[in-house]
């Protein structure tokens, strides 16, 4: 619709189940109207690199500048240890915390006004308090992922992208409900006897959990000696 803009960059698979998309590279995407508006083919690079994401975000916050920007990182995720988007065309390289958090600083710092109101993981075990607390020092409003593994079904994007295209000024934090609400609807349907988690965190009170945060760990070590 006019008013709610896609644009994906997929890459990481050596082949596609969708014929409009390219494997063994990166795929630039567009949507209009539900379908495909472009697919344009931006070169083989590791979706694990930082240097993907930071030319990603850069491309998106530049060119479609929005009232609300909602990031999404979507692939298999393995919590604070590794991280998220492995490349199986680059051996499973994959993007850490250090270098989410390099990226978030270099882009904020490169484009003036840059702001996420909504930063997701449509990945296993991502709500981790260490990725909040890198995500917090930054312009973003809200984080949205899974303590658990997630069932191969994913967020439900059809069903929140339509409730947010028939209400574009819905609140973010309704935005948020509406992303939780639709994956633990459609995750259960699903695959009913797993456990099954989505949360979304304001990230203004993580940052006011830091300090505190910073104390226990530090006294946690210490008596661990």
């Amino acid at each position: 619709g006019e008013d709610v803009e896609l644009v994906v960059m997929a890459g990481g698979a050596k082949r596609w189940s969708d014929r409009n998309l390219k494997g063994n590279t990166r795929n630039l995407i567009t949507f209009a109207n539900g379908k495909y508006d472009s697919v344009q083919d931006v070169g083989k690079a590791s979706m694990g690199s930082p240097d993907s994401l930071k030319e990603f975000l850069k491309y998106g916050l530049t060119n479609y500048p929005a009232d609300r920007t909602i990031v999404i990182l979507w692939n298999h995720g393995s919590g604070s240890e590794a991280g998220i988007c492995f490349d199986e065309t680059a051996k499973d390289d994959s993007l850490t915390m250090k270098e989410i958090d390099s990226v978030l600083g270099q882009v904020m710092k490169d484009v003036p006004g840059a702001h996420i109101d909504i930063f997701g993981c449509d990945a296993c075990m991502m709500a981790t308090w260490e990725l909040a607390a890198v995500l917090s020092q930054y312009d973003i409003d809200c984080f949205v992922a899974s303590e658990e593994l997630e069932p191969g079904c994913g967020w439900y994007y059809t069903e929140w992208l339509s409730a947010l295209e028939a209400d574009p000024l819905m609140p973010t934090e309704q935005i948020c409900a509406t992303i939780v609400d639709t994956f633990m609807n459609a995750s259960l349907a699903f695959s009913p006897d797993d456990t099954i988690t989505l949360s979304a965190v304001d990230l203004k009170k993580v940052r006011e959990l830091i300090g505190p945060m910073e104390s226990f760990a530090a006294k946690m070590r210490k008596a661990a000696e």
